[in-house]
């Protein structure tokens, strides 16, 4: 699991449901949390990488 430090308790509390929805192997609830972590405000800047680094190489068909 990753926690940003210094990150906001928001994006830490989804970096911890992505990490347990992993896993579960829930992908649904996976995806719905890097979706959240994605469009949660940027904290100064805009984002250059997934949200996790399980998210590598998992985004295609």
């Amino acid at each position: 699991m990753i926690t940003t430090p210094g990150a906001c308790p928001t994006c830490q509390a989804l970096e911890v449901r992505l990490a347990k929805a992993e896993e579960a192997g829930d992908q649904s609830q996976a995806v719905d949390c890097r979706v959240l972590l994605r469009r949660h405000p940027d904290h100064g800047g805009p984002p250059s990488a997934p949200a996790h680094k399980s998210w590598k190489g998992k985004d295609k068909y």
